[in-house]
């Protein structure tokens, strides 16, 4: 039974997590860690003596710039999951093509769900606006309602496009 008093993006939020399968720390489901999360071992001395240790990940302290939102928002990250950003152009991108199991992270698929919403309410817009005719196929109209190719959907977004 769904309690009424929670908002409905935290049930949806304890619904992912709960299929995610592997339990992760409290620390990795605040920020991106991009899988990372604290591992265990031992330091071995020169008497080959073992101790516990801690092997903890790089996390950082960023501000990342959202496209969509036209904000920089705050996330506890790891070095891992920058390099994961850079690599997809942008945050926007990089929240929108990882699946929410993959996040892991409730920072992350909240900012996730507002940047759906902010690209859904453009797009409502841009079809409200247009013209009642379909777009001519010259005009390069395949850009599901944006009037966007992919290429020109991941410019919007901050992606590098595509080309030579």
């Amino acid at each position: 039974m769904v309690n009424l008093l929670r908002p409905l993006a935290l049930v949806e939020l304890s619904a992912a997590f709960a299929r995610m399968g592997r339990p992760s720390s409290n620390r990795a489901r605040r920020g991106l860690f991009a899988g990372k999360d604290v591992l265990f071992g031992n330091m071995v001395s020169h008497s080959n003596r073992k101790t516990r240790r801690m092997f903890k990940p790089n996390s950082q302290r960023k501000r990342l710039w959202s496209d969509a939102l036209e904000d920089m928002i705050p996330f506890n990250l790891t070095t891992t999951t920058l390099r994961m950003v850079d690599k997809a152009g942008g945050l926007d991108n990089y929240l929108l093509q990882t699946p929410d199991h993959k996040l892991d992270s409730e920072s992350g698929i909240r900012i996730k769900r507002q940047i759906e919403r902010k690209l859904a309410r453009a797009e409502q817009l841009q079809q409200q606006q247009a013209p009642s005719a379909p777009p001519s196929p010259a005009a390069g109209g395949g850009g599901g309602g944006l009037g966007l190719g992919m290429k020109g959907l991941g410019d919007m977004l901050g992606g590098g496009g595509g080309g030579m």
